[in-house]
């Protein structure tokens, strides 16, 4: 019998409530003096009645300024308190959110800028050259607010005023108004914010996502880390990506727990952060945890409140010995995107096959495997693209802002495509093989670079890699595995020492056939590897030397 994750209840059972503003009205009402955002490095506490009050005042402020419903408010910021008051104010102002990457530049920054046209942005003081930089995209706004003291904010906005835009401080859209203008009751179906996509394979997307879907995807992690109100869930993940925001923030406010932003993520500083607040959540993603677990051992590592651990995805070479250093009772995976949540999950600290992150919720979703040429759905244990369509209104995507032709692509046959290519065994656990335009077949076999990849990354004197898939010399379609490799500093490692180490820990067909090693892979501002420069790259070039002996394992 196929099994499924069943642990899912929703914590608000009225399913109208699914919208950000009741729900912090609730939790307002019911603990109003209780912390729920904690920023340690602005040595700020703010409680759910503080917060409540906050979002009413600059979702007035921006009604006041001739804001109207399902029009953008774009933030430019690193994590602050103010990021989440201009998040909580535009959706109470029944406007959309719309986050942007600080680490965007020029034609990244001016193409989402320019997709998304948005009538306001808060602009943190420090970004602002950035943003002037690509004025040509910003006809659309009528008011930048700025974050940041007199002394950053004042040259920030001079600069702005100087490129002919009108800006204000931050601040005054916090401040205290006598009388709050009627604010819009949210439903569960207004769009309540545009996600853009990293543009690894082309240029970026905006993903329209609604109150029920935020909802959705945000009170699924509260079942899949068991998150209570006397939790604290600490992340140093930014707030402009989805992670952070529905994950963590989004979570914990579902839950009635405690939010701790973390200013950025460092390996060395983790475990002091995590103990100082006294997190009993924490998120780690990608590579995060192969840096924490590198971090020289101490005595005191399990010194600390850590019950759960989001990783995804979770490494499972390391995660037993994680578990013991660290004493943490349960390491919980996912599969999702922003376009349609986390539909599939790990059963809390439930033995699972290795390399699995899940079950599908049935309950919730329909979705299989197909052929991505036919749309025929394959046998289990063969690899397919995964299709889904909600079973609950409005808690999937509405498609891409401004892009109806792709809004048709992705959900052509009435299921939304997600471009990924999974397995899923006989029993219902499913398994990452690659994005569909990554994936490698050799000899009959397909290949997961990131199984690769995560094997390679274990050893010593390599910082990052990257698999891809070049043409083989024989075979229409047939592919061979080209590997890059970018060495620690000092390092001295050659080729023949990453095929030794590929031999232990890959399948034989695996193995790559070519290495090549680079100073730095191609990446997005949000720090994907761009491997569509990487196959362009390798079909430019000669190719490196080859193994001389295949492996005969």
């Amino acid at each position: 019998m196929t099994r499924r994750y069943d642990a899912f209840t929703a914590t608000f059972e009225d399913r109208q409530q699914w919208t950000l503003p009741q729900v912090l009205a609730v939790r307002a009402r019911q603990q109003p003096n209780k912390i729920y955002l904690e920023v340690p490095h602005q040595s700020v506490q703010l409680s759910y009645s503080q917060v409540l009050q906050e979002a009413r005042t600059v979702a007035g402020h921006l009604i006041m300024r001739g804001g109207k419903r399902e029009e953008l408010v774009c933030i430019f910021a690193h994590n602050c308190a103010e990021f989440v008051s201009a998040w909580f104010g535009a959706v109470f102002a029944g406007m959309v959110e719309a986050p942007i990457n600080v680490d965007y530049r020029g034609n990244f920054l001016a193409h989402q800028v320019s997709l998304l046209a948005p009538r306001f942005m808060v602009v943190q003081a420090e970004l602002m050259s950035a943003l002037l930089d690509v004025k040509q995209a910003l006809e659309s706004i009528e008011c930048l607010f700025v974050i940041g003291d007199a002394q950053r904010a004042a040259p920030a906005m001079a600069a702005a005023e100087a490129a002919g835009l009108k800006s204000q401080p931050f601040s005054l859209l916090r401040q205290r108004l006598l009388q709050v203008p009627a604010l819009p009751e949210a439903q569960v179906q207004d769009m309540s914010a545009i996600f853009c996509t990293s543009g690894t394979t082309g240029p970026s997307k905006g993903v329209m996502t609604t109150h029920a879907h935020n909802y959705l995807f945000a009170d699924a992690c509260v079942s899949l880390t068991r998150m209570k109100a006397d939790d604290v869930y600490y992340s140093p993940l930014p707030l402009f990506h989805a992670n952070a925001q529905f994950l963590t923030a989004y979570a914990a406010m579902i839950a009635g727990g405690r939010y701790v932003m973390g200013e950025r993520f460092s390996a060395s500083a983790w475990l002091g952060a995590v103990r100082e607040c006294g997190a009993t959540h924490t998120n780690l993603l990608g590579v995060m945890m192969d840096y924490v677990w590198k971090q020289p051992p101490t005595s005191e590592d399990a010194d600390n409140k850590l019950r759960c651990v989001f990783a995804a995805p979770v490494n499972f070479r390391i995660v037993e010995e994680f578990k013991k250093r660290f004493d943490i009772e349960a390491f919980v995976d996912v599969f999702g995107s922003t376009e349609i949540g986390i539909p599939i999950l790990t059963p809390y600290n439930v033995p699972r096959p290795q390399g699995s992150f899940g079950l599908a919720m049935t309950d919730l979703y329909d979705m299989k495997l197909v052929d991505p040429e036919t749309d025929q759905e394959v046998p289990a244990g063969e690899l397919g693209e995964l299709v889904i369509r909600p079973k609950i209104a409005w808690t999937l995507t509405q498609g891409y802002y401004r892009r109806p032709e792709a809004t048709v692509a992705a959900f052509r046959n009435l299921w939304f495509h997600t471009g990924d290519g999974l397995r899923q065994d006989s029993e219902g656990w499913f398994y990452w093989v690659d994005r569909l335009k990554d994936a490698i077949r050799r000899k009959g076999e397909n290949i997961s670079s990131a199984e690769i990849e995560q094997a390679v990354l274990a050893m010593d004197g390599i910082i990052e890699c990257a698999a891809i898939a070049v043409p083989a010399d024989e075979g229409e379609g047939e592919d061979e595995v080209m590997l890059y490799v970018v060495r620690e500093p000092g390092a001295t490692i050659e080729a023949e020492a990453v095929w030794a180490w590929c031999d232990s820990k890959v399948p034989r067909f695996a193995v790559p056939r070519f290495i090549e090693f680079i100073g730095a892979l191609p990446k997005t501002p949000t720090g994907k590897i761009q491997k569509v420069q990487l196959r362009n790259l390798a079909a430019a070039q000669p190719r490196p030397k080859e193994r001389a002996t295949p492996s005969k394992r």
